[in-house]
């Protein structure tokens, strides 16, 4: 007998998201947050989420996994004018991927 696959559902309260930033906040109040987002803002809808972040929480950098998501997100919020760090995949090697990281604002992350 194969197991059964059930489908799951989750919602993410704003009003939560936004009270939750704003205790950090007061807590750590001397830090920014950098508010990671790579996969597609762990499944929740990349977009939406750092458009909701970055306009009622005041989060303005991003963390990504991908060269490619950090260009999604500049291109589909031309308003949105922070910080987004692409923390693997840079592809650094590739001099068109250099110059995109400096025209377009991206931060590459280099860990070692």
């Amino acid at each position: 007998m194969e197991p059964v696959r059930h489908g799951s559902y989750l919602e993410v309260d704003l009003g939560l998201l936004k009270s939750n930033v704003e205790l950090l906040r007061k807590s750590y109040d001397k830090n920014e947050i950098l508010f990671m987002v790579k996969a597609d803002a762990y499944g929740h809808g990349l977009i939406s989420i750092v458009d909701f972040a970055f306009r009622e929480c005041g989060i303005k950098e991003f963390g990504v996994a991908t060269l490619n998501e950090a260009l999604y997100l500049r291109d589909q919020l031309p308003e949105f004018t922070g910080e987004i760090y692409v923390f693997s995949e840079l592809g650094l090697s590739f001099r068109e991927h250099r110059e995109v990281y400096l025209h377009k604002r991206i931060i590459p992350v280099i860990a070692c």
